[in-house]
């Protein structure tokens, strides 16, 4: 049963409000965290529909990423070699952010690298990597993204604990890690309710707020309705709700499976340009991916799994990684905001709001960032 909120709660977290930020994921509560440091004594409330998010930031596979050598071969036939190499760049520039105001111990960060996987049948993609490579690497270098190369070849017979059925080519890249999403997120949440940001889970706006002539914002949510002064959207996939030709959800799906007898290879591993993607925890098989099988089934927002995905997954799993009998302990999927642009919707609007949405499937990597300059954007005023 839905109670009324008492004057003193209703005064505490709503009334002269600053600051609201829409969505208290790793963009949302990144703004919270930039603009309270630079306000202290600001009011910034912090709604979320639900009682955690349910998008991506606590429900993706860990991956702390920024493209592999197949995903960013298949971006360049959409976007230009600069625009690609300056989202690796803002990639890049993220996580080394998250790293500097969370701490790895913070986030369980482990610096394993990553690798790309190409199978015996996909030996034309592999030489499609193999040929963008140098160039890749140069430009990375030149564009001062990175002080050495990057990406570099690792034949089957090189991959620790290969057990890889039909594997015909690696792809190496250092700097890639894995990391707990819920460690990150309650790390970034407790920093921000130390500097006392309200934080209001199970609050959801029933309507777009609107601009009032030097009033600021109405916001009318389930049970309650206040003004803020400035207003942020970090949203990511429900934008889609509001910006539905700018934002489209994605679900990305995923399963863990039970405790496995047999050596297992550090890192976190990608494969079909970037669609699947799989690493081991604590002795088990994280493994994602499947969109690609069925792109228009999957932009939805519908919290559950899909028969078809899930098969393909376990499939892939003995087929491809060698893993018999796979029995599966836990299922679900998330929501990623992806459109046209890969870079993500960072802007204000014609009423003054700012969006902060459209992550791209690299929340992680780029969800600092973003949250750092979407509060730059509210301290202009």
């Amino acid at each position: 049963m839905s109670m009324p909120l008492s004057w003193w709660e209703y005064q505490d977290a709503y009334h002269n409000s600053e600051l609201c930020i829409v969505g208290a994921g790793i963009v949302g509560l990144s703004t919270a965290l930039f603009y309270a440091q630079q306000r202290p004594k600001a009011k910034i409330v912090v709604l979320e529909s639900g009682n955690r998010p349910s998008g991506a930031s606590l429900r993706n596979a860990g991956f702390a990423c920024f493209g592999s050598v197949g995903e960013i071969a298949d971006d360049l036939k959409h976007s230009s070699l600069e625009a690609t190499i300056a989202l690796i760049a803002a990639r890049r520039q993220g996580l080394a952010l998250l790293r500097k105001v969370q701490g790895d111990k913070a986030l369980s960060f482990d610096a394993c690298g990553g690798y790309e996987l190409f199978f015996s049948e996909e030996k034309e993609a592999a030489e499609q990597a193999l040929d963008l490579l140098p160039k890749l690497n140069q430009s990375l270098l030149e564009a001062g993204v990175f002080t050495k190369e990057l990406y570099r070849i690792v034949r089957p017979s090189n991959l620790p604990q290969n057990s890889f059925k039909g594997l015909h080519l690696a792809i190496f890249h250092a700097e890639e890690a894995a990391l707990n999403p819920v460690h990150l997120w309650q790390s970034l949440l407790h920093k921000c309710l130390s500097l006392g940001v309200r934080y209001q889970p199970g609050v959801a706006l029933t309507a777009l707020p609107e601009a009032e002539d030097g009033k600021g914002y109405l916001c009318s949510c389930s049970g309650v309705e206040f003004r803020t002064r400035r207003l942020v959207m970090a949203t990511n996939a429900f934008a889609h709700y509001f910006l539905p030709n700018q934002v489209q959800p994605a679900r990305a799906q995923v399963l863990v499976s039970a405790p496995l007898a047999m050596d297992l290879p550090r890192g976190t591993f990608h494969h079909h340009k970037g669609y699947n993607y799989f690493r081991f925890v604590e002795g088990r098989l994280l493994l994602g991916g499947g969109r690609h099988l069925n792109p228009q089934a999957e932009a939805k927002l519908e919290a559950n799994t899909s028969e078809e995905i899930q098969h393909y997954l376990q499939t892939f799993a003995q087929e491809k990684l060698g893993i018999d009998g796979l029995q599966v302990a836990h299922r679900w999927s998330g929501f990623m905001g992806v459109g046209k642009a890969k870079m993500p919707k960072l802007e204000k609007d014609t009423e003054g709001r700012v969006w902060a949405v459209r992550l791209g499937g690299m929340g992680v990597a780029l969800g600092t960032e973003i949250g750092q300059r979407a509060a730059a954007l509210c301290l202009e005023d």
